[in-house]
């Protein structure tokens, strides 16, 4: 398996380069995806196996393909349609449940442009949470935050965009419900989302999600019970006061009722900065905090409830216009045993990874 993946991502290198993921979308039929090769170690000398609290990256003490992605797609003056396909580590370890049978489908939607503002997307289409995208590659950090982690990267439903003018552009969503290709109760889930651009340095976003996240199938309960509906809110800010700096601001909130009488609360916080060092290098640093003591998001590996805190050091070397080598060093720090550790958790880990990726 790892030699065949291997021999793919050395293929997609060879493809002649179509310019950078970031440019301008083409009307017609095109190629985009990527491949991620990782190796990440544990100080704390896990046996090589998946984290519990962390997709990005999933596996300690191996080297394989944390992501690989492959797709088309087309556009017209009025149609966009994407399908892409993904398989590696974080695929296994993203698709839960009903979705597993899905986890080789990152995404499949169609899009039509209603008029010059107004835009419907329907399908398998990348999460409107979250500053993180999908793919690594396209991130500041190679592994993810807890506040990524804890929300989807994905959503199955309906999307209606409108852009009143350049600097605003509001968004709802019918969903299927919380990161959910296959429906697990009766209950769709509703999100929203706002962007700002006051000018051409600075981001405002802001999403929210509403949804039912009870499985009615397992738990046997009517539809109409007022149990397991979570509101959850996103918030980010990003500043590029120069081509070579780029800083972000993230807050996360959530709640849950978990009983008739009460609910569970979510919170996180994180600062990301980045600095180009020069054409071929960038360095970034992370730090966050994560908290979810009644574990509606996120189980630990032992006991309950996750309260977290990390921070990160990231260095990116462009070896081409396709191929990025890139290294992190990540500290997480928590006052209860919730790290995976040798002979049983611990308060703290401290891993380092290092990754090679292509992309068309």
């Amino acid at each position: 398996m790892l030699r065949g993946c291997i021999i793919t991502v050395l293929l997609l290198c060879s493809l002649p380069n179509r310019g950078p993921a970031q440019s301008a979308p083409t009307d017609g039929l095109t190629t985009l995806g990527g491949a991620t090769l990782a190796y990440s170690a544990s100080a704390n000398g896990i046996a090589a196996g998946r984290r519990a609290y962390t997709l990005q990256p999933s596996v300690n003490g191996r080297l394989g393909v944390m992501q690989m992605d492959l797709g088309v797609q087309y556009r017209s003056r009025w149609l966009q349609a994407t399908l892409v396909g993904q398989q590696g580590w974080f695929a296994e370890a993203n698709y839960a449940g009903d979705d597993y049978a899905y986890r080789y489908l990152q995404q499949a939607w169609v899009g039509i442009d209603m008029s010059a503002d107004v835009s419907l997307r329907a399908g398998v289409m990348p999460s409107h949470i979250g500053y993180e995208p999908v793919n690594e590659r396209e991130n500041l950090i190679v592994s993810r935050l807890f506040c990524s982690d804890a929300t989807p990267y994905y959503e199955t439903g309906v999307a209606l965009q409108w852009q009143p003018t350049d600097q605003v552009t509001l968004e709802g969503l019918v969903l299927n419900g919380w990161q959910r290709i296959v429906a697990i109760n009766d209950n769709v889930a509703w999100g929203s989302r706002i962007v700002w651009r006051p000018d051409s340095a600075l981001t405002l976003n802001w999403s929210t999600f509403y949804g039912n996240m009870f499985d009615r199938r397992a738990l046997r309960q009517p539809s109409s019970a007022q149990l397991g509906w979570r509101f959850y809110s996103n918030v980010w800010a990003e500043w590029k006061p120069s081509e070579n700096v780029t800083v972000v601001a993230i807050i996360d909130n959530g709640h849950q009722t978990i009983s008739t009488d009460s609910a569970a609360s979510t919170f996180s916080v994180a600062a990301i900065m980045a600095y180009r060092l020069h054409p071929r290098w960038r360095a970034a640093v992370r730090a966050e905090h994560f908290s979810d003591p009644e574990s509606v998001i996120i189980q630990p590996a032992a006991g309950h409830g996750f309260t977290a805190s990390s921070v990160s050091a990231n260095i990116d070397w462009s070896a081409t216009s396709m191929i990025t080598i890139r290294a992190e060093l990540r500290g997480l720090f928590a006052n209860d045993q919730v790290f995976p550790a040798t002979g049983g958790v611990s308060t703290s880990e401290v891993f380092g990874t290092v990754t090679i990726s292509t992309s068309l």
